[in-house]
């Protein structure tokens, strides 16, 4: 059953490819990362819609990094590369919740990543990351 699992998240996880995307919104962080909202990926879902979030370099200011790309991708459309990464991963941990019998608790999860990747900004890629529950096993070891 692992191996199908793997095979199958191995098969997800080789999604590359072009899109086209218009920028929506762009902001900086609390701690100075950027984060965007794009037009032109709906089709992936919930982690298509919501934010992405870029890692700046600790010497780049985000305002001038923020006012760059909103001057270089504001003006229409770009090509994009992304990546959508779908992992089934399995959290066992301590089941506290009954006193009596202290066992274990696997979680199953499904995690979706999607990566983009400008070819204008090629040291800055974009990150969003969506989790959801698929079952949860009291009774695991």
């Amino acid at each position: 059953m692992k191996k199908i699992v793997l095979m199958f998240a191995l098969l997800l996880s080789a999604n590359l490819f072009a899109e086209e995307v218009t920028l929506k919104q762009a902001k900086c962080t609390l701690f100075g990362n950027l984060k965007i909202k794009v037009y032109g990926l709906e089709s992936f879902g919930r982690v298509g819609t919501g934010y992405l979030r870029g890692n700046l370099p600790m010497s780049d200011d985000c305002d001038s990094v923020k006012e760059d790309f909103e001057q270089s991708l504001g003006r229409g459309s770009s090509s994009v590369d992304v990546n959508l990464d779908t992992r089934i991963i399995v959290i066992r941990e301590r089941d506290d919740d009954d006193k009596m019998d202290k066992g274990w608790r696997c979680t199953t999860k499904e995690r979706k990543t999607l990566t983009l990747a400008f070819p204008e900004f090629p040291y800055l890629t974009f990150k969003n990351v969506v989790e959801r529950t698929l079952r949860v096993n009291h009774y695991c070891r």
